[in-house]
């Protein structure tokens, strides 16, 4: 088998999962979270469970799951809707979450009101990789500042002559 292929191989193999989590203001509870994508093309959409994984396992907690695994994306667009007791859907945010591993997992705060308001609650990348490439690039600024200074000052020590 060629490299090449062998290399394809084992990408088409790799799956991408996405773990989402909603918490729901206690004015809310009662009411279905619906989590909806576009995968690669494939339209996808879900119920959330409440089966409490937070506080106890315990049903009924406010917290909402739901997972979803396929072929490795870079961003994926989550759209959430609620669904009232009495069947009437709103919807309430949409969110491009931009994806860079095998593992995520998303997750949104729901405040009830006139208009409930969404808010993301973890970042899907770690805010300490963000720090380190923010540092490497200023390490590397840096470096590049100091190589060309200390060329300049080996050109001025070169043709200043010697007494």
């Amino acid at each position: 088998m060629s490299p090449l292929l062998l290399c394809a191989s084992i990408a088409a193999a790799s799956s991408q999962s996405v773990h989402i989590v909603v918490q729901l203001d206690a004015s809310l509870i009662g009411s279905k979270v619906r989590v909806s994508t576009t995968w690669l093309g494939e339209d996808r959409a879900m119920d959330l469970v409440d089966t409490g994984p937070g506080s106890g396992g315990d049903p009924e907690d406010g917290l909402y799951v739901g997972d979803w695994s396929g072929a490795p994306v870079r961003v994926l667009p989550v759209r959430l809707t609620l669904q009232a007791p009495d069947g009437t859907l709103t919807p309430i945010a949409l969110y491009n979450e931009a994806l860079d591993a095998e593992t995520h997992e998303l997750a949104y705060a729901i405040a009830g009101g006139d208009t409930p308001s969404v808010r993301r609650v973890a970042t899907a990348g770690s805010s300490r990789a963000a720090e380190i490439a923010d540092l490497s690039s200023t390490a590397a600024a840096l470096g590049w500042t100091g190589l060309v200074l200390g060329w300049v000052a080996w050109l001025v020590g070169r043709s200043v002559p010697a007494r």
